[in-house]
C-alpha cells in the first residue's frame, strides 16, 4: 500500500512539474518570443523568433518616431503657409487637407444646406443654425498661399497616414510573433513523450527500494 501511494505521489509530482514547465515556457515566450524555445533546447527556432522580434521592434520604434516628426512637420507647414494655429485637432487638419480655403469649404456647405433646408424644407432658421454649426469663421479660417503649398501639405499628411498604418502593422506582427512562440512551445511539449518505468532494486540493506524513472 505504501509503495502504491509512493508511486501515485511520484506521478502527481511529475504532472505538477510538467505543468509548471509549460507555464514557464509559455510566459517566457509571451514576454520574449524565442526564449521559451531556447530554454527547451530548440536553438534554431528560438534564435529565429528572437531575431524576428528584434527586427520588428526596431521598425515599430522607428515608425513611432516618424509619426511624431511628420505630425510636427505638417502642423508647422500649415502654420507657415495657411495661417493655422499649432493647437488645432486632427479633424481640423483633415479639413484643410481637403480644401484650399475656409471660403471654399463654407461655400460648399452653404450650397448643400440651402438646397435641403430652404428648397426642400423651407426652414430658414434650420438653415441658419446649420451654417452656424458647420462653417469656419473668425480664428478658424484658413487660406493656403497657393495650390503648390496645399499639395505639398497633402503629401505630408498622406505620408503621415501611411506611416501610422505601418506602425500598427508592426504592432500586430509583434503580437503575432508572441502568439506563434507560445503555440510553438506548447506543441513541442505535446510532442515530447514522457516515458516512465517502475522497478524495484535491492540496496545493501535487506529492504526493497521502489524506483521510478522518467525519460524525455
Amino acid at each position: 500500500m505504501k509503495r502504491l501511494l509512493l508511486f501515485l505521489l511520484l506521478i502527481s509530482l511529475t504532472a505538477v512539474l510538467s505543468a509548471r514547465d509549460r507555464l514557464l515556457y509559455s510566459v517566457s515566450s509571451a514576454i520574449l518570443p524565442g526564449s521559451g524555445e531556447l530554454q527547451m533546447g530548440q536553438t534554431q527556432r528560438g534564435v529565429a523568433l528572437l531575431a524576428s522580434d528584434i527586427v520588428l521592434w526596431s521598425f515599430f520604434i522607428q515608425t513611432a518616431g516618424d509619426i511624431k516628426e511628420l505630425q510636427r512637420t505638417y502642423k508647422q507647414y500649415a502654420y507657415q503657409y495657411a495661417g493655422v494655429p499649432l493647437d488645432r485637432d486632427n479633424s481640423y487638419y483633415q479639413v484643410i487637407q481637403n480644401y484650399v480655403s475656409s471660403d471654399d469649404f463654407n461655400q460648399l456647405q452653404e450650397l448643400l444646406a440651402r438646397n435641403y433646408f430652404i428648397l426642400i424644407l423651407n426652414d430658414p432658421q434650420a438653415f441658419q443654425d446649420y451654417m452656424n454649426n458647420n462653417t469656419y469663421t473668425g480664428e478658424f479660417v484658413w487660406q493656403w498661399e497657393n495650390t503648390q503649398n496645399w499639395h505639398h501639405y497633402r503629401t505630408i499628411r498622406r505620408k503621415h497616414k501611411i506611416t501610422k498604418m505601418d506602425n500598427q502593422i508592426f504592432l500586430g506582427l509583434l503580437i503575432l510573433n508572441r502568439l506563434v512562440s507560445v503555440i510553438d512551445v506548447n506543441l513541442t511539449l505535446n510532442r515530447r513523450k514522457v516515458q516512465g518505468s517502475l522497478y524495484f532494486s535491492a540496496p545493501a540493506s535487506d529492504r526493497l527500494m521502489l524506483n521510478y524513472r522518467i525519460e524525455y
